[in-house]
């Protein structure tokens, strides 16, 4: 799954459109987040399995989240939760201690 920035050439609300479609297809995935980076990182010049290694860490990704990444995600319509995790969930759900959880929903 590739999410894509919107199309500068699309109007806004299609924009916000496309980008509900992709979050839509990303649910339940991880997506890793850079929390010391206000915005997202993205280079459509970086177009080689080699090249996105070292750009975004793995030959299949296309961008590294910044702290932008919430209001990607509410201005696609979603509610946002974040949890932090903590014991006994660290050790039931195998996660890290500490790292944050997104939960984004449509509203009903």
């Amino acid at each position: 799954m590739n999410l894509r920035p919107p199309d500068p050439s699309v109007p806004p609300v299609d924009q916000t459109e496309q980008f509900r479609e992709q979050i839509e297809a990303q649910a339940q995935r991880s997506t890793p987040i850079c929390e010391g980076w206000a915005e997202t990182y993205e280079n459509p010049e970086v177009s080689t399995r080699e090249d996105r290694i070292v750009h975004f860490g793995q030959g299949d990704h296309v961008r590294l989240y910044g702290r932008d990444l919430r209001t990607r995600i509410r201005a696609a319509g979603f509610e946002l939760t974040e949890f932090t995790a903590v014991e006994p969930d660290v050790l039931t759900y195998g996660l890290m201690r500490g790292e944050t959880l997104f939960i984004a929903e449509k509203p009903v």
